[in-house]
């Protein structure tokens, strides 16, 4: 048996000697010792990559809400200027902008990609409108003897009574009072609490998610000096003044769905990234914006929005 010496790094491997013999004669069968570096016979240890992060991510949006406004007479008596009138409701338009943040929790992986949830908070500075016709001088319906109300062509036609000798001597006359078309306008601060599912296709750079939540709006009556008015056939007709038609802070669902590219070049070193993209919110059923005894407003809304995300 041979002993060989080993450097720092190498290890060292004794084999005995085997013998043979064959026809009497002995064979020595000397094994040498193989010297080989120690990592070589160890088995590779697996390289650990850096996991990345971009758990968390950051946005801010720009878009146009659409809210889609109904109103309820509390009795059957009188209509809504508006609707006595026959004119259609569209929805009103306005900008919002909003902000949120994103913490995910859960991925999920599936043949068509990673499914990855995420727990989302947001504030929205947005405004919920409701138009509405009122009268411009509401002076011209303050007869004593209105005799009946009809809608002409999108007109108000007033047919009243004139005294012209006492004692009730006189004769019927015709007024189409001037109209208005006024809009009722509430701020809008809102707080959002939401669940987004975001489908994740590897080196797919279009990003597709869904959410859902709740909104809490909180409501700010902005001031309007035209009336709304209820009339009836008869030639009856009341008021609300705008200023009864304070908002109230509402409670409302909130859906979702959009579609994120993520930008080209916009990866670090620990994984963060930007996407650009544009997301579809729906807040139904509708929700009561304000009350009176007379009347009660509720709302949905619509909109759409071009969102930008930071994830990190």
């Amino acid at each position: 048996m041979v002993l060989h010496s080993y450097a720092s790094g190498f290890e060292s491997i004794f084999l005995p000697c085997d013998t043979l013999i064959i026809d009497g004669d002995t064979i020595y069968i000397e094994k040498d010792e193989v010297l080989l570096p120690q990592d070589s016979i160890l088995p590779s240890a697996p390289k650990l990559g850096r996991i990345p992060k971009h758990f968390f991510s950051a946005g801010a949006s720009f878009g146009l809400n659409a809210t889609i406004p109904y109103f309820e007479l509390a009795s059957g008596e009188y209509s809504l200027l508006h609707d006595f009138l026959g004119t259609k409701r569209t929805p009103a338009f306005n900008m919002l902008a909003y902000t949120d943040l994103a913490a995910r929790f859960l991925t999920i992986r599936g043949p068509a990609g990673n499914i990855e949830l995420s727990l989302a908070t947001s504030m929205c500075l947005n405004k919920v409108k409701a138009a509405y016709t009122s009268l411009k001088n509401p002076s011209q319906i303050l007869a004593d003897s209105i005799l009946s109300f009809e809608a002409s062509e999108g007109e108000l036609l007033m047919q009243y009574f004139t005294v012209t000798e006492p004692p009730d001597i006189g004769e019927v006359d015709s007024l189409y009072p001037q109209l208005v078309q006024s809009m009722l306008q509430y701020s809008s601060i809102e707080t959002a609490a939401k669940l987004r599912a975001t489908l994740n296709r590897g080196n797919n750079a279009v990003r597709y998610f869904l959410e859902s939540g709740i909104i809490k709006r909180f409501i700010s009556l902005q001031p309007s000096s035209n009336n709304l008015f209820l009339v009836n056939e008869s030639g009856k007709w009341t008021s609300i003044k705008t200023e009864d038609l304070q908002g109230i802070n509402m409670l409302v669902p909130h859906f979702a769905a959009g579609a994120e590219l993520k930008l080209p070049s916009s990866s670090t070193t620990d994984g963060s990234f930007f996407t650009l993209g544009a997301q579809l919110n729906v807040s139904i059923p509708l929700s009561m914006l304000s009350r009176t005894s007379n009347l009660s407003i509720q709302t949905g809304s619509v909109s759409l929005a071009i969102c930008g995300r930071y994830h990190f």
